[in-house]
């Protein structure tokens, strides 16, 4: 029974230790704070991905001739039960 109460005893200590350890990996490696050139970039990026997300959805609403054709053209080859 001695044996299992410092086994536990051993793990508890490694725990506490590895608690330690990760609290101060996170202490030292914090992210610097966000400054205004950071949010300027995530407003610009935003922007862009807005815009392109604007324009292939009107693409894809409008749809393409060749892909329309290839459609129709596989319907029609397709045998219907």
């Amino acid at each position: 029974m001695r044996q299992v109460s410092q086994f536990s005893r051993y793990i508890f200590i490694g725990v506490l230790v590895a608690m330690a350890g990760l609290v101060i990996y996170a202490v030292l490696n914090q992210p610097r704070p966000i400054t205004d050139s950071d949010l300027d970039a995530t407003v610009a990026a935003r922007r862009t991905l807005t815009a392109a997300a604007i324009t292939s959805s009107a693409v894809a609403i409008a749809g393409t001739p060749d892909l329309e054709a290839t459609i129709d053209a596989r319907l029609r080859a397709t045998s219907t039960p």
